[in-house]
C-alpha cells in the first residue's frame, strides 16, 4: 500500500513529531496540493470507446448527472485516494478500487474500514461512465453512480461511516473548504458535494488502446479487412459469449444467473444477488454482467471471486454453468476443446488497456 503523505494518525508517532514532519515535508501548502493535483481537462476517451465524457450515456441516462467539471474531478481524485472518508481513516476507496489492477483487486472479497471483510469480489470501475441501465453493484442495488457512493461510504463492511461524521471530519481541515469552494462556490461541504466529486472523478476511469482496439482502429483507418485471431471468431461465435457481453464496453449491463454460489444440497443460493433488490423470485442468482475491459488484471473472478482463473471461468460456461431452477437460457454448454478455451483466454487478455491507472495523488488537503 502507498504511503499517504498528508495526514497522520495519533497512534503512530507523537503529536510533536508529527506537527514537526508536517512542517518539514511541507504537507501544508495549497502550491504543492495545487502542482500534485492540478486541475486538468476532462479526459478524451481512449480508441475502443465511441462517447466522449459529455454524452448522455456518460451521465448514466436515464438517470441525470450534474455536467462533467474539471474542479470536481480534482476534488474527486483526492476523496477517492484519501483514507480519512473511511470511519476509522484507515481505508481508501482505492485502497480496494485499486487502480493497478483495473479499479478492482486480486481478492476474493475485501478487508473495509476497521478490517471488516466483505462479503463480494470488488467490482471494476472502469468505463462506469457508461451504463445503458441505471444500475450499480453486483446486485443493481443502486440506481445512480452518486447513489453508489453513498453505499459504500454508510455500508458497515466498507467505509463504515456515516455522511454527517464524514462532513463533520472533511471540516476540519482548511484547505479541504478552501477546494470545496472553489469547486462549488462555497466552502460549505454536504454530503452530494462529497458524493458528486467521488462520482465525477470515477467517471475518468477508462479503459481502451487494448491490442483488439487498436487492431481494429487500424484496420478501419486503412480501410483493410482484418483477420480475427482464433480467441475472437470463438468468443463472438461458437462461445457465444456476446449473447451477455456485447458492446464496446463488453457487457449488456443486465442480470443473469450462471449458477455461481449455487448450493446442490440446500438448494439454495449463498448469495440471492438481485432478488435481494427487487424480492422477486424469478431474480435469486442473478447478477450483472461484469465489463471484460481490464478483465485479465484482477482475478479472481464472479461476484464471490470464487474461480481463481480466467480459464476457470471458461471451464464454468463451457459446462452450461451450474444447474439450478433458474439458470438463465442464455448458459448454454458449448462443446469447446482445451485449446480452444485457452485461445479464448488469449482473447481475453488482449482486452487489457495499457497502464496501471492513476495511482492519485501524494498529498491531500489540510
Amino acid at each position: 500500500m502507498r504511503m499517504r503523505l498528508l495526514f497522520w494518525r495519533p497512534l503512530a508517532i507523537p503529536t510533536a513529531l508529527a506537527l514537526l514532519w508536517l512542517f518539514v515535508s511541507g504537507c501544508s501548502s495549497d502550491d504543492q496540493l495545487e502542482k500534485d493535483n492540478p486541475v486538468k481537462p476532462i479526459p478524451v476517451p481512449p480508441v475502443g470507446i465511441d462517447t466522449d465524457l459529455s454524452g448522455p450515456l456518460s451521465l448514466n441516462y436515464p438517470t441525470k448527472a450534474d455536467k462533467l467539471d474539471p474542479r470536481r474531478i480534482r476534488l474527486g481524485r483526492w476523496l477517492f485516494h484519501d483514507q480519512r472518508v473511511s470511519v476509522a481513516g484507515d481505508v481508501a476507496c482505492s485502497d480496494c478500487h485499486m487502480p493497478q489492477f483495473g479499479y478492482s483487486n486480486r481478492s476474493s472479497t475485501a478487508v473495509g474500514s476497521r478490517q471488516t471483510k466483505t462479503l463480494r469480489k470488488v467490482p471494476s470501475l472502469v468505463n462506469i461512465a457508461w451504463r445503458i441501465y441505471p444500475h450499480y453493484a453486483w446486485d443493481g442495488k443502486s440506481e445512480s453512480l452518486e447513489q453508489q457512493v453513498v453505499a459504500a461510504i454508510l455500508n458497515p463492511l466498507e467505509m463504515g461511516n456515516a455522511m454527517s461524521h464524514l462532513v463533520e471530519n472533511l471540516s476540519r481541515y482548511e484547505s479541504y473548504l478552501k477546494y470545496f469552494e472553489e469547486t462549488y462556490g462555497s466552502p460549505k461541504i454536504t454530503g452530494p458535494r462529497i458524493t458528486g466529486a467521488l462520482a465525477a472523478y470515477q467517471r475518468t476511469f477508462m479503459s481502451g488502446n487494448s491490442a483488439w482496439d487498436l487492431d481494429r482502429w487500424e484496420a478501419k483507418k486503412n480501410d483493410r479487412t482484418r483477420k480475427r485471431s482464433k480467441g475472437e471468431a470463438l468468443f463472438f461465435g461458437k462461445a457465444g459469449c456476446d449473447r451477455c457481453h456485447k458492446g464496446s464496453n463488453l457487457t449488456d449491463h443486465r442480470f443473469h444467473n450462471s449458477g455461481v454460489g449455487w448450493n446442490p444440497d440446500t438448494h439454495e443460493f449463498d448469495d440471492e444477488g438481485r432478488y435481494n433488490v427487487t424480492r422477486a423470485t424469478d431474480h435469486k442468482g442473478h447478477f450483472k454482467t461484469p465489463t471484460l475491459r481490464d478483465v485479465a488484471k484482477h482475478p479472481p473472478y464472479m461476484h464471490d471471486g470464487s474461480m481463481p482463473s480466467l480459464f476457470s471461468v471458461l471451464e464454468h460456461y463451457n459446462a452450461g454453468g451450474s444447474a439450478n431452477p433458474g439458470l438463465s437460457p442464455e448458459i448454454q454448454p458449448l462443446a469447446l476443446s482445451m485449446q480452444e478455451m485457452e485461445a479464448v483466454v488469449l482473447f481475453l487478455e488482449s482486452l487489457n488497456g495499457p497502464g496501471p491507472g492513476d495511482q492519485g495523488p501524494a498529498y491531500f488537503p489540510q
